[in-house]
C-alpha cells in the first residue's frame, strides 16, 4: 500500500483576510492561449546536467537536486514555491526523447488523433496471448506553474506519472490543491522536495510537494493572484474540425 503523506492545513490557521471572503479559484480550472514558460528540473543520474564533461553541465548541480533548466540556476534538494496553475498534459515521446504528439488539455491531441480519448496510443493494449497488457505509449503529466519564494518569474514543473511512486505524488498534490482550491492555488506556499523511488536496481527521484503555510501578506497574495490570471489558458487548445 503506498503512504498517501496527506497532511491537510488547519483552515483555523488563516490570515484575517482570508477569512470570511469569497474567494478566487484560479490555478483550478483545469486540474482533472500558448506560452512557453521555463521549467524547473530534477536531476537524475542521468541527466547531462550532472555530467562535468558535457556541455550542458551546471556547475554544483548533483542529482537529487532542483535546477531551473533555462537560467541554470541550481534550486538545491528542497525549496518553498507558490503554485500559480495545476493541469494535466500528455505526450508521446520518440526513442531519442523528442516530443512526437503531446496534448496540453489532456483532451484534444496534435497529430495521431484529434482527441486523445480515440487514439490508440493513449490506452492501455491488450495482450493477445494472455500476458501481460501493454501501457499506453503516450505519457501524463501533473503541470505546474511554480513561482519559487524570492524569484521574479514563473517556472513549469512536470511530474511525469509513469510509475505508482509519481502517481501517488501527483494524486497527493491534486488533493492538497483541491482543499484549499476556493482561495487559489497561491494563497498557500509549498515546500518542493526530492523523493528517491527505487524499483529492482534502478533509482530515480520524483518531485513532491506539500503546504506548509498560507500566505500572510496581502499584497504578496494580490501580487500572485495577479501573475496567476496571465496563467489561466496556458493549456487551453483550439478544437480541430
Amino acid at each position: 500500500m503506498t503512504e498517501t503523506n496527506l497532511a491537510p492545513m488547519d483552515n483555523t490557521a488563516l490570515p484575517a483576510f482570508l477569512q470570511g471572503k469569497e474567494l478566487t479559484t484560479t490555478g483550478m480550472e483545469d486540474a482533472g492561449a500558448d506560452k512557453t514558460t521555463p521549467r524547473i528540473q530534477l536531476a537524475q543520474a542521468m541527466s547531462p546536467q550532472v555530467k562535468k564533461k558535457n556541455e550542458e553541465y551546471i556547475d554544483g548541480l548533483e542529482e537529487g537536486m532542483f535546477f531551473n533548466a533555462l537560467t541554470g540556476e541550481v534550486l538545491g534538494e528542497t525549496f518553498t514555491g507558490y503554485i500559480l496553475k495545476a493541469y494535466e498534459t500528455r505526450a508521446l515521446f520518440t526513442e531519442d526523447s523528442t516530443v512526437d504528439c503531446h496534448s496540453q488539455d489532456f483532451v484534444h491531441g496534435s497529430k495521431h488523433s484529434p482527441l486523445c480519448k480515440d487514439c490508440p496510443l493513449s490506452k492501455w493494449q491488450k495482450a493477445a496471448d494472455g500476458g501481460r497488457d501493454t501501457p499506453p505509449a503516450c505519457s501524463t503529466f501533473m503541470a505546474l506553474v511554480v513561482l519559487p519564494e524570492g524569484a521574479d518569474a514563473p517556472a513549469l514543473l512536470s511530474i511525469k506519472r509513469t510509475n505508482k511512486f509519481a502517481m501517488a505524488e501527483a494524486r497527493n498534490l491534486n488533493t492538497h490543491l483541491t482543499l484549499h482550491a476556493h482561495m487559489g492555488t497561491f494563497a498557500a506556499a509549498y515546500e518542493f522536495t526530492a523523493k528517491v523511488s527505487q524499483s529492482g536496481k534502478n533509482t530515480w527521484f520524483t518531485p513532491s510537494a506539500h503546504p506548509i503555510g498560507f500566505v500572510n501578506d496581502e499584497a504578496k497574495y494580490n501580487a500572485m493572484k495577479e501573475m496567476a490570471e496571465q496563467f489561466k489558458n496556458i493549456n487551453h487548445m483550439e478544437e480541430r474540425t
